[in-house]
């Protein structure tokens, strides 16, 4: 993102059919126009809170059990923690943009469309991003620079 910077989602929307293609020209050109200039690596679920409270969305990586890839999380848009059953399917990136404390539950954006969750969006556990044997790799970005 720094690097070479981001195309807008209209003109690469994720599609898991091409997810092996490389964008366009025109997407890199594009994104060239779109890169940011500071991005700060968090880690704790207090600084978490924060980012989101001021504004600033936060992306990472979480480890995928089955549950994940369900129906039933597919239409809920409610994750909750693994069991001891369930197995690893993979890992996953996405972008939290809320949270309750009252709940204790972090929104997250998914970028499988508005079709899937909760409008495109689903809840994981304060837990779930606690425990960096499931969740890693924190980063918000702070200031972008267009055109």
């Amino acid at each position: 993102l720094a690097k070479q910077g981001v195309c807008p989602e209209p003109e690469w929307p994720y599609k898991v059919s091409r997810f092996r293609r490389k964008p366009s020209r025109t997407c890199y050109r594009t994104a060239k126009k779109h890169h940011i200039l500071s991005y700060h690596r968090i880690s704790t679920l207090e600084e978490m809170r924060s980012c989101l409270a001021e504004g600033y969305p936060f992306v990472f990586g979480f480890t995928v059990y089955q549950s994940f890839e369900s129906d039933t999380v597919a239409k809920s848009g409610i994750l909750n923690m693994p069991t001891s059953k369930e197995k690893v399917v993979g890992g996953h990136a996405v972008m939290a943009v809320g949270y309750d404390d009252i709940e204790e539950r972090f929104l997250i954006r998914n970028s499988w469309g508005a079709d899937w969750g909760r409008n495109g969006y689903f809840t994981m556990p304060y837990a779930y991003l606690g425990n960096r044997s499931l969740s890693d790799d924190f980063w918000t970005i702070r200031t972008a620079k267009e055109g």
